[in-house]
């Protein structure tokens, strides 16, 4: 009679996974045909990916740049993505599908593992949550570093868990490692994984094996996820570290007021009124302390009050750096806030998930979500086929690419990126000085190009120029194909 029950919780277990599973899948890919916009930072990663793959034995040693001053990211984020670069043929998805393997695997992982309902019925609520969250769903339909940080968060934290009630090493190589490449693939992280450290310390205060193999084994892993970097650094002679003292920190955001209001907004109802963020965030934070202090039960669970600390730990030295509230630098908070909901008693937790289930599923997430980009990935390949078939034609090859546009920088990466996957030599900003060339391309990209008038680095690079050729691919995206005059 156990054994049939156990059989029938097990397969309400993988009913639930199985629903949960697919409104975190369903979220993150519907029309996404039409409102993927393949720019910017994504071109970026397609760009170094495609160069790593023409050079197999040359690897990138750094990773994205930093937005706060100018230093990198591991570039082990390139080396998570590269597998699935290369196995979908440079598919312009290919992050995706790294994302949702990286999701599918903790969630697999962990049903698989939690056998007790007081165990699996607590995950799948917070998979739950992390498949409804706004945030969360436009940061993966979007994807750039910060989209692969949660699992690893959550990877590394399930290993703390079982190092409470089984002392081996094994597990805490896992706790360092994991928090060491969330860090690695985004520093802002930083907070987050030094607190959990912090917290795992004062833990330990009384047991010196765990607390110096942990200091060893967490040395050790970021040893292992920055070496590209400290390889770079010893090629140029620490550039970066060199580059630091005379830095100075972008995106200042001294008004403690702001940062709050931003903190809320991001963290809660993103998109939306700035009140019912607020609203909803005292809300959940007055229900997180009722529960707490009225719970002797949950006090004593190691998972909410953890998760619970990390949570407030890392918001408090998020808000003492005087920078910007970033919506990608609250998801060492934001992951283990729900961590803490979910482990609310089951009544509370169903009220919790059907009132942000009423929020979050919303049709006006819907309609951001599917949003159409300003170019589909369709358009964006038509167009560079276009124009990389007048290249050849007319010899134009190599040929330098830079696009005119308002909303970002002028490096064009992504429409590089296509080019060469369609056969042209073409080159950025960067092989510019180490690849010579009297041609250009110039992408203008919603806006206006008048060559000789407009003016920015990469045009002032290349010198003056006349204008062979003007396609218009769509009203909006036109290339303007030049020839340089004078040198």
């Amino acid at each position: 009679m156990a054994k049939k029950k156990t059989q029938q919780s097990s397969l309400f277990k993988w009913m639930i996974g199985l629903v949960v599973g697919a409104v975190f899948i369903g979220l993150r890919i519907f029309s996404l045909q039409q409102s993927f916009w393949f720019w910017g930072d994504m071109g970026r990663d397609f760009f170094v990916l495609q160069n790593w793959a023409q050079q197999p034995f040359h690897p990138p040693l750094l990773g994205p740049q930093t937005s706060v001053f100018s230093f990198n990211h591991s570039a082990w984020y390139y080396y998570l993505l590269f597998p699935f670069f290369i196995l979908t043929g440079h598919s312009p998805y290919a992050t995706y599908i790294a994302i949702l393997t990286s999701y599918a695997a903790i969630f697999i992982g962990g049903l698989m593992v939690f056998k007790k309902k007081r165990h699996w019925l607590p995950f799948i609520a917070l998979f739950y949550l992390l498949a409804i969250h706004p945030q969360f769903v436009m940061q993966h339909r979007y994807i750039w570093n910060p989209s692969l940080i949660t699992p690893f968060l959550l990877l590394g934290f399930w290993a703390w868990w079982r190092y409470q009630w089984q002392k081996n090493w094994r597990w805490l190589a896992v706790f360092a490692g994991s928090t060491a490449v969330a860090a690695g693939l985004n520093l802002s992280i930083a907070p987050t994984a030094l607190v959990m450290g912090a917290l795992f310390l004062w833990e330990q205060r009384r047991s010196k094996a765990g607390f110096w193999q942990f200091i060893g084994l967490s040395a050790l892993a970021n040893l292992i996820v920055h070496l590209p970097t400290l390889v770079f650094e010893l090629r140029h002679r620490f550039l970066l570290w060199q580059n630091l003292p005379a830095e100075r920190l972008q995106q200042l955001e001294p008004n403690f007021d702001q940062k709050l209001t931003q903190f809320f907004a991001n963290i809660f109802l993103p998109n939306q009124p700035v009140n019912w963020s607020l609203n909803l965030g005292l809300a959940v934070i007055v229900l997180l302390l009722f529960v707490y202090l009225r719970s002797m039960k949950l006090r004593n669970n190691w998972v909410f009050t953890r998760s619970l600390s990390i949570a407030f730990f890392t918001a408090v030295l998020i808000m003492l750096f005087p920078i910007q509230m970033q919506a990608h630098f609250l998801f060492g908070v934001l992951t283990f806030l729900l961590v803490a909901l979910a482990r609310l008693p089951r009544k509370l937790l169903w009220a919790v998930l059907i009132v942000l289930s009423v929020l979050y599923l919303q049709p006006a997430y819907f309609q951001l979500y599917q949003e159409r980009a300003p170019h589909t990935v369709d358009e964006q390949r038509q167009c560079m086929q276009i124009t990389c078939q007048t290249i050849k034609t007319q010899g134009l090859e190599p040929i330098f690419v830079n696009t005119q546009t308002a909303s970002y920088n002028h490096q064009a990466r992504e429409y590089v990126f296509w080019l060469k996957e369609l056969g042209c030599q073409a080159i950025d900003t960067q092989q510019f000085l180490q690849t010579p060339t009297d041609y250009m391309a110039v992408v203008a990209d919603r806006a206006e190009f008048t060559n000789g008038q407009t003016g920015y680095y990469e045009l002032s690079q290349f010198g003056p120029a006349e204008e062979l050729q003007k396609i218009a691919c769509k009203e909006d995206l036109t290339i303007h194909l030049l020839k340089r005059t004078a040198r």
